[in-house]
């Protein structure tokens, strides 16, 4: 099943489970994904709807920063933000990035990226990759 389905069919769960918070996050979180396919006049791909899972939890964490730890709006962000994490598949760990970036005889930086991004798209942290790659 496509991520976006899977957003999609938890969202109607929701509704009818009447949880109104999750409802709203979700219904949100399905728009601004269909719309990326959408505005292109194709169906929006599992790495589009990871990307803007990613947004979304970004803009989760600065929000929470700015917020005071005792307030009811941090926890339900903090639950969002959950929320959203359950959509992630599982990142690769540091010893896999490592193994991989060893593994590989790449000349450069750019052609290690582009082999994680060709066979790992949204499995790994960048940074991590190009930190690795540089102590290598």
């Amino acid at each position: 099943m496509k991520l976006l389905e899977k957003i999609k069919q938890d969202q109607l769960q929701s509704r009818k489970d009447r949880t109104e918070g999750k409802t709203s996050l979700l219904t949100t979180l399905y728009s601004e994904s269909a719309m990326v396919g959408k505005n292109q006049n194709r169906e929006t791909t599992d790495s589009e709807v990871i990307s803007v899972i990613k947004k979304f939890m970004k803009n989760n964490e600065e929000f929470r920063k700015s917020i005071d730890k005792n307030e009811d709006t941090y926890f339900r962000l903090l639950l969002e933000y959950v929320i959203l994490e359950s959509y992630l598949p599982k990142q690769l760990t540091e010893q896999e990035i490592k193994d991989i970036v060893h593994h590989q005889d790449h000349e450069t930086l750019g052609d290690c990226m582009k082999h994680f991004k060709e066979n790992y798209s949204g499995l790994y942290d960048a940074k991590l990759v190009k930190d690795i790659y540089q102590t290598y």
